[in-house]
């Protein structure tokens, strides 16, 4: 199996709850069909396996979102499109879910790596929001005098993990 399909796999197992980073390596063996030391090669430990797993999720999930945005031609529908299939998610996806909330849902607030990971990715569907608006607005779909960026209080008061308790939002 390649890294891409040990890395997949990783994700999969994320997303079904079987990979969180306090897994065994034996689950994680078993689970991914792979010896120790092939792991240990592969990925230098679970941890970074972990990280893998979520930065390919975060590719996938973001590349496809980027596409459908771009590829149908009124953005207002390519929001629509975006939200509705969320909304229409098979039990199976709805289970899976999303390994980018579950890691931040998840995280250990001192965990700066995870955190400053999580924080890029909230950059980066921001700037798939934003070029997917920016485009609206040369179509006549978004005023002019509403700024791609007002989209971004929206956005981070949805994607935030802070209820209240002092972590920190990402």
């Amino acid at each position: 199996m390649h890294n891409h399909g040990l890395v997949s796999g990783a994700g999969k197992m994320i997303g079904t709850g079987w990979f969180r980073i306090n897994t065994s390596i034996e689950v994680l063996m078993r689970e991914m069909g792979v010896a120790k030391q092939s792991l240990y090669d592969t990925f230098g430990g679970k941890r970074d396996l972990y990280m893998k797993a979520l930065a390919y999720y975060r590719d996938v999930t973001n590349g496809e979102m980027e596409r459908l945005l771009a590829k149908i031609p009124s953005v207002k529908e390519g929001f629509a499109k975006l939200l509705f299939s969320l909304a229409g998610e098979t039990p199976e996806q709805h289970e899976r879910g999303c390994l980018l909330l579950s890691a931040n849902l998840q995280r250990d607030p001192s965990d700066v790596v995870l955190t400053d990971f999580l924080r890029d990715n909230q950059a980066r569907v921001e700037a798939i929001f934003v070029k997917a608006l920016r485009r609206a607005q040369k179509q006549g779909e978004l005023s002019a005098a509403q700024g791609p960026r007002s989209a971004r209080a929206l956005f981070r008061g949805h994607n935030s993990r802070d209820a209240g308790d002092g972590q920190a939002q990402v």
